[in-house]
């Protein structure tokens, strides 16, 4: 939610720019210190330009922002009674039984399922190819 606003802002900002400097007869504004400029922008073309290519843009950004919110919701539904799995690109550095809570903080399935009062197990977490994948001995390991 908070890239639309940032958008919105963006695009507001450049209409509102250019808008005012259309008045201007000036074609380039000379930079000096402390002269005020709108994310670098010293000619009218390039406010317009900004603003045409925000205008292109703007209709492709609203389905991926609703698309990006609707998949935040099923994921927080989904793992609303459940355990989560650690993402992949940090299972290397904890241990094979771990699960993530809903304050998103690593456990064991043993403890989950104990301060959960539920009976999930790795299998149904992570799924049978990786239970497979994990050594015999620290499978056999409790933490």
């Amino acid at each position: 939610m908070l890239y639309l606003y940032i958008y919105i802002a963006l695009f507001v900002g450049t209409l509102v720019y250019a808008v005012w400097d259309s008045h201007n007869k000036v074609k380039y504004i000379p930079f000096k210190e402390g002269y005020p400029t709108f994310l670098g922008i010293k000619t009218k073309e390039t406010a317009w330009f900004l603003l045409f290519v925000s205008a292109l843009v703007a209709p492709v950004m609203v389905p991926l922002l609703i698309a990006g919110s609707v998949y935040r919701l099923y994921r927080k539904i989904r793992y609303q009674k459940r355990p989560k799995p650690i993402p992949k690109n940090i299972r290397r550095f904890i241990k094979p039984d771990r699960v993530l809570d809903e304050n998103n903080s690593a456990m064991s399935i043993d403890e989950y399922n104990q301060k959960h009062l539920s009976n999930f197990s790795l299998e149904q977490v992570y799924g049978k190819k990786y239970v497979d994948s994990i050594p015999q001995e620290e499978q056999m390991r409790k933490t």
